[in-house]
């Protein structure tokens, strides 16, 4: 530094052992040596706290690993689609009933409506359960 508290004027070309260069003084282009650039202790703590923590995360999150079952999964699907269609068929009524109550629905049309539901999910149904 100087008397008035601005860096010295870099002499040289800066390149790395130019005897000219202004010692401590970076100029562009240039980069400190690689022995200057050093992590300190408490970075090095932390990183291998962070490898700690990273290991223990990795052990907790550790997946078992199962043979895929395909009867088990065919069943699952079976269940749920069983479980569905009883719903979809359940939300018709009830529709069908607070419909026909407004006096918006009539016999040919609620007819229409439930008997293609009430087939697919007595058809879905009676598979489900023959398999039981």
């Amino acid at each position: 530094m100087t008397a008035d508290g601005s860096p010295p004027p870099a002499t040289g070309s800066g390149a790395p052992g130019d005897p000219s260069a202004t010692p401590g003084v970076l100029t562009p282009g240039t980069s400190l040596p690689p022995e200057e650039v050093d992590l300190t202790e408490e970075d090095r703590q932390r990183g291998a706290t962070a490898d700690i923590l990273n290991r223990v995360a990795l052990q907790r999150t550790r997946v078992e690993e199962k043979p895929f079952d395909l009867l088990r999964a065919q069943e699952e699907t079976r269940g749920l689609l069983a479980k569905g269609l009883f719903l979809l068929l359940a939300a018709t009524v009830l529709s069908v009933i607070g419909l026909a109550a407004a006096g918006r629905l009539s016999a040919v049309e609620m007819a229409a409506i439930l008997s293609p539901v009430v087939t697919l999910t007595g058809t879905a149904l009676g598979f489900y359960f023959a398999r039981h």
